[in-house]
Parts: C-alpha cells; structure tokens; sequence
C-alpha cells in the first residue's frame, strides 16, 4: 500500500507556496536573462540555447527526484530543498564568472551550456520535490508555479532594463536564496535558517561587487564575425564608453578610430547591427550626401 502523501500545516503550507513561487520566478528569470546573454555574447541564434539548457536541466532533475522518490515520499526533504536553493546561488556566478573570463569565445560552448544548466537542475530539484511530497496539494502547488512563473516574465523586463544580463541573472541567486530562507523555516532548523541568510548576504554582495567591479561584466567573442569585435580589432584606439541594456538587447557605443571622418560615434546592438552617429550643426544642406544613402531618406523627403 502506498504511503499517503504528507499534508503540510497551515503555516508551513504557505511558507511551501512562497518558496515555490520564488523558485519558479529565479527559472523564468533566469531562462530569459540567458537568451539575452548568449546573444549579446556570440550570435543571436544563441539565444534559443536557452531554451535547451532549461529543459536539459529540469528533465535531469525530474530523473533524479524519480530515482529517490522513496526516500522523498517518506518526508519533506527540507535539507534537499535547501541545497538545492543555495546551488542555484552558487552556479549562477560561477557560470557568468566563467563566461567572462573566457571571454565568451564559442569554442567554450559546450561548457557553458553545462554550467547554465546545472541551475535549472537544482529548481527542478525544488519543484519536483514537492509535487512529489505533497501530491495531494498539486493543485495549489502548481498554481504557486505559474504564479510565479508569469511573475517572473513581467520582472525580467524590468530587471533587465534597469539591471542589465548579469545583474539580472545575480538578482536570480540573491532570489533563490530567499527562497533558502522560506524553506528553512519550514523545519525550524536555526541552523539552516542562518546558513541561508548567509547565502542571502552572499548573493547581495556579488551584486555590489559587479556594479563597482565589472567582475561578471559578459563582452562579445572577441573572435566572433560581428560587427563590434570587427570594429575594434580594425580600430586599436576605438573603445567602448558606454555599454546599456533593454529588455531585448545590449547597446555598446564605441568612440574613437582613425579614418571615421565625421563619425563621432557608433552604436552596437547585441555586439552587431553598427549604426553610425554622424556630426551635424542643424542645417539639412551641410549633410546634403546623406540624401544619397536610402536610410536617410525619410530626413530629405520634405525638403
């Protein structure tokens, strides 16, 4: 006969719903910040790696929830929970540190696959555990699941914009690692409960230390065929100034470069698609050769 599945009290339910929602935002979040980083960091196809590693890293942790479903139907594996919270912490660092450090050059591909989908693995872990613990709350569960979920769609549009794809995706440690914190107390362990607030403290400091250092900062393949790594190998005294992100791209504008002639600047979008910002007094006659290029049509139409 098969053991009943645990119902959880009134209070820890909800601390169960909360981490849940928490874990299912950090994936969305998180699945999203990467399509942007891939594009930005190689080629925009790129972006749909994201998608793989995702589904590569949930599939794996429903495998290994299925193989210890015994072990996990007996109780509520907080200590597993737990763990699993605080990986998603340490691996997202990990992954963008290791980005930045090989500087994005495509042959890595294949490891940076791996270590971005060693995070969904642990929120699979977290999810998959407690539908498997509490099937008899499946409902609510998933409903704490796509509550989650659509929150975190509607987040990543503001984090990214205002954050950045490395921030964006350090903001999914710090997040999980909350979410550490809610599940620790389900067991009203002390000591898990101050190991994930340290983690908490952990994953704020490595927002604080990017945004003086750069320490995670994600540059293009430098060996990549686009336009930026071209422009800058071809122009040795050509630098990046100011680097912005949106919810759908990097924005890198470049001053410098021997030879522009009344090129004062370029502009980047995802490491390609340059676009030139051209000096100008105001008066349409002194750029009258633009009448000649079809993208500036539209300025000398009514002329």
């Amino acid at each position: 006969m098969e053991t009943p599945a645990l119902l959880p009290t009134l209070s820890n339910r909800k601390l169960l719903f909360a981490g849940i929602f928490l874990t299912s935002l950090s994936g969305l979040v998180m699945e999203i910040a990467i399509t942007r980083i891939f594009s930005a960091a190689i080629w925009y196809h790129f972006a749909f790696v994201a998608v793989s590693v995702a589904l590569l890293g949930l599939g794996s942790s429903g495998l290994f929830v299925q193989h210890r479903i015994k072990i996990i139907k007996e109780d509520w594996p907080v200590d597993m929970t737990v763990a699993a919270t605080i990986g998603i912490t340490l691996f997202v660092p990990i992954a963008l540190f290791t980005m930045h450090a090989l500087a994005s050059h495509v042959i890595y591909l294949p490891l940076f696959m791996f270590l971005f989908t060693i995070p969904f693995f642990f929120i699979g872990i977290v999810i998959s555990t407690a539908f498997n613990s509490f099937a008899a709350i499946a409902g609510r569960l998933y409903a704490a699941d796509l509550i989650g979920a659509s929150f975190g769609a509607l987040a990543v549009i503001i984090l990214l914009s205002t954050l950045g794809g490395e921030n964006t995706a350090l903001t999914v440690g710090l997040v999980s690692a909350v979410a550490a914190i809610i599940f620790s107390f389900t067991s009203k362990s002390k000591k898990k409960i101050m190991i994930a607030m340290a983690f908490v403290g952990f994953a704020a400091s490595l927002l604080l230390i990017n945004g003086i250092t750069q320490i995670f900062s994600i540059q293009t393949d430098p060996h990549a065929k686009k336009d930026l790594p071209i422009y800058l190998k071809d122009h040795p005294d050509a630098h990046i100034v100011k680097t912005e992100w949106n919810s759908f791209s990097r924005i890198d504008v470049v001053e410098g470069g021997q030879g522009n002639g009344d090129i004062v600047a370029k502009i980047f979008i995802d490491g390609g698609a340059g676009t030139n910002i051209i000096s100008w007094g105001g008066d349409p006659d002194s750029r009258i050769d633009l009448s000649e290029w079809m993208q500036y049509l539209h300025w000398f139409r009514w002329r």
